[in-house]
């Protein structure tokens, strides 16, 4: 088994508007869940599929526990779990701000030196895929707004995905949708992700009865 990967073309230069240099992306293989993995732990252990996945609820119990705490979790050989906080912008100094205008962002994900050690390695061989056949810009818009009624969040890389299409033209069309007010987006960087904004404005204004209740 081996890693399978394909090229794409890198935006154009903003100085030079060069467009001819590719980048490497491994091609997703599917989704491992967490049945199949209990199911393939179970078979090289001692343990039952059944007994795995009561671990893994456990951890993921223990992993919230510890990160609503504040606390960086380390696993030996996998890497560490830590929170990032969202900060309203334009704030120079702390009184100028309360605990409860700052939120959760994001959970950082860092991998253990041991597993990047163990992926320097790993086999790759260049995917063969169908040609691609470029979409329409409204089929491809309507197919991101499609998916967002399955989904609640997307990535420009998912939509680089169902839509055969380069980042940068996964990021011109989010855009598009965007300046339209038909998206929202959350996040920032590689952790951006895009949701309906008629669903992002109604789960505000639930959240916002629910605190009111209280």
């Amino acid at each position: 088994m081996c890693a399978k990967y394909t090229f794409y073309k890198n935006p154009p230069n903003r100085e030079t508007g060069e467009t001819d240099s590719l980048y490497a992306k491994v091609v997703s293989g599917g989704k491992i869940t967490t049945d199949q993995l209990a199911e393939e732990i179970a078979d090289r252990s001692t343990f039952t599929s059944g007994d795995v996945k009561g671990v893994i609820k456990a951890l993921s119990e223990q992993l919230y526990f510890h990160l609503s705490e504040g606390e960086t979790v380390d696993i030996d050989n996998i890497g560490n779990f830590s929170v990032t906080l969202k900060t309203p912008k334009g704030i120079t100094d702390p009184k100028q701000i309360r605990a409860e205008s700052i939120h959760f962002n994001n959970v950082v994900y860092r991998a253990s030196p041991e597993l990047k050690h163990k992926l320097k390695v790993i086999p790759l061989v260049r995917a063969v895929l169908p040609k691609r056949k470029d979409l329409a810009e409204e089929e491809r818009l309507e197919r991101i707004l499609s998916k967002l009624q399955e989904a609640r969040l997307i990535s420009s890389t998912d939509c680089m995905a169902f839509n055969q299409c380069s980042r940068y033209q996964a990021l011109k069309d989010l855009k598009k949708l965007n300046e339209q007010g038909k998206l929202t987006w959350l996040g920032r960087g590689k952790q951006k992700y895009y949701v309906l904004t008629e669903r992002w404005r109604n789960g505000m204004v639930k959240e916002k009865e629910t605190e009111d209740q209280k």
